[in-house]
């Protein structure tokens, strides 16, 4: 008997998307069966929102625990999914972790599951570059999805799924919040997380 599933999805969380974005991905993982794990599908889907992001360029962000509540808010009645804070607790044991850590810690953690990463385009083809810490190890470690970012060329084995990602965390960011799910939405701006001062 083949053992229990769960799909990663890391996430800046800056801020959650709703419907045409990172809810309908979750949906879809929710639902589908996937070629990377023999047409199996996902008993449980884990987003893990990025404590620090590694990247410079992404490194200016709301506190993590903002963006834990706006992704748990935007998510959180959602079949199968989970919102952990599993990066936080890897930040205070490593210095300056990376997804392979992560990786390593839930394998260790939780022998009885078997883990498939999902990741954007744009992100897998920053690991298929050489920019993610022991990249190659974290390749051989477990089977990744990859799904297509609008604007990104499509990876080979890449999953089309434009449909579900026209909207985006940045159109959110500099459009009023348009396209949050309406509790992450009024969070943010009870906390003035995205206003201009």
């Amino acid at each position: 008997m083949s053992r229990p599933v769960v799909a990663l999805f890391g996430t800046s969380a800056n801020p959650p998307t709703g419907e045409g974005g990172h809810r309908s991905i979750l949906q879809w993982l929710a639902g589908a069966s996937l070629p990377e794990l023999g047409g199996r599908s996902v008993r449980e889907i884990w987003v893990l929102p990025v404590h620090r992001h590694v990247f410079q360029e992404k490194a200016h962000m709301p506190a993590f625990h903002h963006r834990m509540t706006m992704a748990r808010l935007a998510f959180g009645d959602l079949a199968k999914v989970r919102v952990l804070p599993i990066e936080a607790e890897l930040h205070r044991t490593v210095d300056t972790p990376g997804t392979v850590d992560l990786v390593e810690l839930l394998v260790s953690r939780c022998p009885e599951l078997d883990f498939v990463l999902v990741l954007g385009a744009d992100t897998w083809a920053d690991l298929e570059a050489g920019r993610w810490r022991r990249g190659e190890e974290l390749r051989a470690m477990l089977p990744i999805v990859v799904l297509q970012r609008p604007g990104v060329e499509l990876a080979a084995d890449g999953r089309n799924l434009d449909a579900l990602q026209e909207l985006s965390s940045t159109e959110a960011r500099t459009h009023d919040l348009v396209g949050v799910p309406r509790l992450a939405a009024a969070y943010a701006e009870a906390h003035g997380l995205y206003t201009t001062p």
